[in-house]
């Protein structure tokens, strides 16, 4: 297996100690863990913060030796790894380890993309990179952790978004999304289970395994990859229209809006491979927010822009953050009370008007091998 560049190889059981798992991501399990006393100008832990961790890889947050942090040992081993719960003896800080096993011969390209992108970006939008351990046949990648949840967890328990939330996750991921797609990269998998909320009301972009990056040489991704519900037309399409760029993260941007609003993206009543189909054709047409009503006239005519069939003409994430959803008044309390309201079972009732919605549940990812590539990609399925 071919060395890992920017892996510390020290023991990351020296560096963080396991608290919970909390789920998985594209590569592997994610714990919650809290991490020792790092160096001056590291972030603290958010007082109160809930379990909830993610799978990305970001950038360094302050020079120094790969020893400013530790983790301790787990009490069981991590062949099999369990839910496990601990904590830090010398402070409270919390972070999130991904744990992925590497099996011999396997072929890293793509994890090695995904630790060298996410390590170039550095955003308050994005979660940050804290650093990546080898040990064995385990590679431990710690982040940021954020305690809020993803806005799927929090829309399961408080049902759909008020519009303005809803503007304020779009701003703030369209924040992000251009910051990304400035240093050429494309995130390719933007849905609500990929954006996470810390407790002071902070949107970021999570989960970064399925990322690609945007070169001179290689101006379109020719690869099939991401989510399909949310997978704009010309990703759906690419075996027979040749490529996609970063729109790509501007439809799925629109599509979870309407995740947001209404608990599921369109299609989801259909098979993901029927969708699929249903998006590859020339006569499909972009989705709209099924109430016609109950939402104003700035929000229909945003998704209109993000959901633009032909990528050529869709708006960029910069262009968006000059629409009108996007530059009204957005406070951050309107996050806040939306965790309030998860966390409180009778601020979560949902109101008469939503008892029709039903909140959809992501299925897990499955590969599927392409005869342009010998590689199998992930999908969700």
């Amino acid at each position: 297996m071919a060395l890992l560049q920017n892996v510390s190889l020290q023991d990351p059981r020296d560096r963080f100690e396991l608290l919970q798992r909390v789920g998985a991501g594209t590569y592997g399990d994610v714990y919650k863990v809290r991490r020792a006393a790092g160096r001056a100008g590291e972030r603290r832990a958010e007082s109160g913060e809930r379990g909830y961790a993610l799978c990305v890889l970001l950038r360094e947050l302050a020079p120094g030796p790969a020893s400013s942090s530790s983790l301790l040992t787990p009490s069981s081993s991590l062949l099999n790894p369990p839910p496990l719960q601990a904590r830090d003896t010398v402070t409270s800080e919390l972070a999130a380890v991904k744990i992925v096993k590497l099996d011999p011969g396997e072929d890293i390209s793509s994890l090695q993309q995904e630790i060298t992108i996410l390590r170039e970006c550095r955003h308050p939008n994005v979660v940050a990179y804290i650093g990546s351990y080898l040990r064995n046949d385990r590679l431990w990648i710690c982040m940021e952790f954020c305690g809020g949840g993803s806005l799927q967890e929090i829309y399961h328990a408080t049902g759909p978004l008020e519009e303005r939330q809803i503007a304020y996750v779009c701003r703030e991921a369209l924040k992000g999304l251009h910051h990304l797609h400035s240093q050429g990269k494309i995130h390719r998998d933007i849905k609500g289970a990929n954006l996470l909320l810390t407790l002071q009301g902070d949107v970021k972009l999570a989960d970064f395994g399925v990322s690609g990056e945007l070169t001179a040489s290689v101006a379109k991704r020719r690869s099939f990859i991401g989510t399909p519900y949310w997978m704009a037309p010309e990703v759906a399409a690419v075996e027979r229209k040749g490529g996609y760029n970063e729109l790509c993260d501007v439809w799925a941007l629109g599509i979870t809006a309407i995740e947001l609003g209404e608990l599921q993206p369109p299609l989801f009543h259909l098979h993901p491979m029927r969708a699929l189909m249903l998006m590859s054709k020339s006569s499909f047409q972009p989705p709209k927010l099924r109430d016609k009503t109950r939402w104003t006239q700035n929000f229909h005519h945003f998704l209109k822009l993000a959901l633009t069939k032909n990528p050529k003409k869709r708006p960029t994430a910069e262009k968006l953050l000059q629409h009108p959803f996007t530059t009204q008044q957005l406070p951050r309390a309107l996050l806040t009370q939306l965790l309030d309201k998860a966390n409180d079972p009778h601020l979560g009732t949902p109101s008469p008007e939503d008892c029709d919605l039903e909140v959809g549940i992501v299925p897990e990812p499955v590969c599927l091998l392409f005869a342009h590539s010998n590689r199998c990609l992930p999908l969700v399925l």
